[in-house]
Parts: structure tokens; sequence; C-alpha cells
């Protein structure tokens, strides 16, 4: 299967939370839908709960190494989170 990736960089990932959702706080919980390799999970806020959906097994590996925060592996369209 051929994926076509495109990763958003660091900085912008970081420039739209800032800007699109500053009011996040703890209770909040935010899903990214195609992780890649975490980098809009990195910029979530720490205290705000937050899991991403990867199709990529490589990819959501890496994500999880580099946000430290749960990545489910599968297709957004096929895939929930399990119960907390």
């Amino acid at each position: 299967m051929k994926l076509d990736q495109y990763f958003t960089p660091t900085w912008a990932a970081e420039m739209l939370v800032k800007r699109h959702f500053p009011a996040l706080v703890p209770g909040d919980v935010v899903a990214e839908p195609s992780c890649g390799d975490g980098r809009f999970l990195m910029a979530i806020p720490e205290n705000v709960d937050a899991y991403g959906v990867e199709i990529d097994p490589d990819m959501a590996s890496l994500a999880v190494a580099n946000s430290g925060r749960e990545v489910i592996v599968g297709c957004l369209l096929y895939t929930s989170p399990s119960p907390r």
C-alpha cells in the first residue's frame, strides 16, 4: 500500500495550536486524526489529554516516542479510542 505522507513542520504545528486552540485546559481531550510522527501531539499542552490515530505503524511508533501520547494504529474511518 502506498501512503502519500506530508508532515507538518514543528513550527507550524506549534503556531496553529497556539493561535487556534489557546483555550485548551485540563479536562479537554484532543484527537489528532492522522498524527504522523506526532508533531501536533507534541504541540498540545502536556496538561491536556490528547491521542492520535495513524495508519502507518512505523509513524505511530515514532509519534508515541516523540510525544509520549497514546496513538491508535489504524484507519481513522474504522478506528475508535479505547474506553478510559
